[in-house]
């Protein structure tokens, strides 16, 4: 059975490198069983950052394990160019990824245990910025985990990965748009270069 640590390793991986472009998301909508953040558009620095936290926020639930969850996600948050095309390239890495963590086909864990999947957002900073465009880092805390009193959860401890996504963001109508995504491992929160590389992140 691979270990929690090896499993987490491959959920960042599937949920930040197999995003290949992203897009609009009405952020004056909230939905919790869908894992995106609320957060009004600014067309600002200031707001491409907000964006681009609940962004990472929101692609590091456990709606996008869930298909019909994943399917509203992707629909709220994909340019109509590429949705389908995110519609199956989301449907073949997180359908992949959940039998192994222990979910069943519809990402539910066994009844004796609560699954959690979170991206934190710890900081963000803005690489670069145009009236229409932006590049915005955000560090982020990473956790993946069976939680409860079942033997499942009970066999490994939770894990947490940091790592910084790199986003790239373009104003499109009256919000800020994700059009593409990189990703790379840490900074640990104990380096000391990470509080000069990254501030708070914006409130969402």
């Amino acid at each position: 059975m691979p270990s929690r640590t090896s499993l987490l390793t491959a959920a960042v991986v599937i949920l930040l490198v197999a995003v290949i472009a992203l897009a609009g998301h009405d952020w004056t909508e909230d939905s919790s069983e869908t894992g995106i953040v609320s957060v009004s558009p600014e067309h600002s620095s200031d707001g491409a950052q907000r964006a681009a936290a609940a962004i990472s926020s929101a692609i590091g639930s456990e709606a996008m394990f869930q298909p019909t969850a994943r399917r509203q996600v992707v629909r709220r948050i994909a340019h109509p160019a590429v949705e389908q095309k995110m519609q199956a390239e989301y449907a073949r890495a997180y359908d992949a990824l959940g039998p192994r963590i222990g979910l069943d086909k519809d990402g539910r864990p066994p009844s004796s245990t609560t699954f959690v999947a979170r991206t934190m957002p710890a900081g963000t900073t803005l690489q670069d910025y145009s009236a229409d465009d932006a590049v915005v880092r955000v560090w982020a805390n990473g956790i993946l985990d069976l939680a409860g009193p079942g033997p499942e959860a009970a066999a490994e401890e939770m894990t947490q990965s940091w790592f910084t996504m790199t986003l790239t963001l373009r104003w499109h109508g009256d919000r800020w748009r994700l059009i593409d995504s990189d990703q790379t491992s840490g900074p640990e929160p104990d380096d000391t270069d990470a509080h000069h590389q990254f501030g708070h992140p914006p409130p969402l």
